[in-house]
């Protein structure tokens, strides 16, 4: 076990709480110290119960990642943000080409305001799973927070293979392809989204990008450059919602 896991051990034990919840941490080590019991309990969003079942998980098997990475969510479900950049670090460490654990590490470096760390995760998650969207939309939110839209663009688009794009990821894209000043791509990543989109609640939002922009309401329509606020997107160096 290394020294940083072994301190963040010890940390955990604190914030479970008196002796009392000591006990309980080591009566859970006794009778049911399993990774899959803390996967439950993250699923369930039950954090306080998952560091109790996962502390003693990572002590038992430190060179175990699915125990850190689990570890990791509960501290990131807690807002322990330190925490849980030191146990998904770990479990990159550990499996440096899970892909799934890379994304958990950016998102959590993106939470504790880690840009340049957060990057870096997810441009690994998407190298190793280059097919799951979600990873690339990750990726290019942060981009566009950081004004780097013909980047986030460019990013998007690897990922539409011309068809089956989910219209989530032709939303972000429109939005990148706005803030480089790509108005046709932009409005025509719209209309595609509007009318493939699944789910109602994003074929209307893909609406109303294409209603603001033909009564030019939107900044885009009116010839915005990189780093403007438009038709929704979050400006450069706003906050996105916590995950």
């Amino acid at each position: 076990m290394s020294a940083r896991t072994a301190a963040w051990l010890v940390a955990g034990l604190a914030a479970a709480g008196s002796l009392a919840s000591v006990a309980s941490v080591v009566g859970v080590w006794r009778h049911e110290p399993t990774v899959a019991a803390g996967a439950r309990l993250v699923d369930a969003g039950d954090y306080q119960a998952a560091l109790r079942a996962l502390l003693p998980a990572v002590a038992a098997a430190p060179r175990d990642p699915r125990a850190h990475y689990y570890l990791g969510l509960a501290y990131a479900g807690l807002g322990a943000r330190t925490g849980a950049v030191a146990q998904l670090a770990e479990a990159v460490r550990l499996a440096p080409d899970d892909a799934r654990s890379l994304a958990a590490l950016g998102r959590a470096y993106r939470d504790a305001g880690a840009t340049g760390e957060a990057v870096d995760a997810f441009r690994r998650a998407v190298a190793r799973a280059p097919a799951e969207p979600a990873y690339r939309i990750d990726l290019a939110g942060l981009l566009l927070e950081a004004g780097r839209a013909d980047e986030a663009a460019a990013t998007l688009d690897g990922a539409l293979g011309g068809t089956g794009a989910s219209a989530a990821l032709r939303l972000v894209l429109g939005r990148a392809l706005c803030r480089a000043g790509h108005i046709a791509q932009m409005l025509e990543q719209y209309r595609v989204a509007a009318r493939e989109a699944r789910e109602p609640a994003l074929a209307e939002l893909a609406r109303e990008d294409l209603r603001e922009a033909a009564s030019g309401r939107s900044q885009c329509a009116a010839g915005s450059r990189p780093g403007a606020r438009a038709n929704g997107g979050v400006a450069s160096g706003e906050p996105r919602d916590a995950r």
